[in-house]
């Protein structure tokens, strides 16, 4: 009898180079194999996110190979595009479920292939195994940068302005949906809210924006209070928050005449966008650079000294009790 691993040792000679020798470039010889070179050149960076998706965790075991493998792909290049790099390549790790067959890899190859044109990105690497307990992606990409542009968490300082990018909250909403709960799955903007749950849209191509203006940015993927701490306790300083600039899709509007749905639209999670601070020397720079981007930012709070605190204005009334981050939230002055 053959063994779920190895049926899985199988795919790297076989299946493996049928379906994603077509999605790698000359750096890895024409097939993604286990090993790569990759050059840098002089003065730049090589950025490197490791992600994995987990089935039961990430994802639904009985999930479309297509949305688990743009999922997986989307969340790793996201982390990159928030340092300020431009993804160029990754490398594969996929972990098979019992039962795996051969049209599962082919569509998952094929919807990683579509991402891969989509983002100008291409597989160098693969490696397979065995996964008793359900489907592993796991990803390692890489993007180059200029040394000086890599932005991390810690940069923010008092006067710095707030921003984030796309909306908030709909992948949390579209879980509901995605589990059948009847409340979220009769709403109109359903289909949209499940859609951002299973394909993440990252904003990869405003990556350059980050490099040329953040003073500090993060991957937003952990719930938007609890990355705006983070950012806090990294930076050492406070956020002040407005409550009525925070980006919501018409879908999570929509969502939120239901009990507790925008708590979870701000603690759910799964949103993979970038949140990020601009110092006030480069405010009127990057306004007039970002004005006609094709990606959505809103601009929605100040940092200010103090000891790493969240302060949210014109929420009042939303229950968070329960939640660890360290917030506050009040009505705010409607006349500020």
């Amino acid at each position: 009898m053959t063994t779920a691993s190895e049926q899985a040792r199988h795919v790297d000679f076989d299946i493996m180079a049928r379906h994603f020798a077509g999605i790698s470039g000359n750096s890895s010889f024409g097939a993604p194999e286990e090993a790569a070179m990759l050059l840098v050149a002089p003065g730049k960076a090589l950025v490197m996110a490791q992600t994995a998706a987990v089935a039961g965790a990430h994802f639904f075991q009985d999930d479309s190979a297509a949305t688990t493998a743009c999922k997986a792909l989307r969340i790793s290049i996201t982390a990159l595009a928030a340092k300020g790099a431009t993804p160029t390549g990754f490398a594969l790790s996929l972990g098979l479920h019992n039962g795996w067959n051969e049209a599962w890899v082919a569509e998952f190859a094929k919807a990683l292939s579509s991402d891969c044109r989509d983002f100008a990105v291409r597989l160098v690497g693969t490696e397979s195994f065995g996964s008793p307990g359900g489907t592993v992606v796991s990803i390692t990409a890489w993007g180059e940068i200029d040394r000086k542009d890599f932005k991390s968490c810690i940069g923010a300082v008092a006067g710095d302005r707030l921003f984030v990018t796309g909306t908030l909250g709909d992948a949390a909403l579209g879980l509901k949906v995605r589990q059948g709960d009847k409340d979220y799955y009769r709403l109109k903007g359903a289909a949209s809210l499940l859609s951002n749950y299973l394909k993440p849209r990252p904003p990869i191509s405003f990556a350059p924006m980050i490099a040329r203006f953040a003073s500090a940015s993060m991957d937003s993927r952990d719930g938007f209070f609890a990355d705006v701490e983070k950012m806090a306790v990294a930076s050492r300083v406070s956020f002040e928050v407005d409550g009525r600039r925070l980006p919501f899709s018409a879908a999570a509007r929509e969502a939120f005449g239901i009990s507790g749905a925008m708590r979870l639209a701000l603690t759910g999670g799964d949103d993979h966008q970038i949140l990020f601070t601009v110092p006030e020397s480069n405010l009127s720079a990057f306004r007039a650079a970002s004005g006609g981007h094709k990606v959505e930012i809103s601009e929605i709070g100040l940092a200010v000294d103090g000891p790493a605190k969240v302060a949210v204005r014109h929420l009042a009334g939303l229950d968070l009790s329960g939640n660890r981050v360290n917030y506050s939230i009040s009505a705010g002055e409607e006349n500020q």
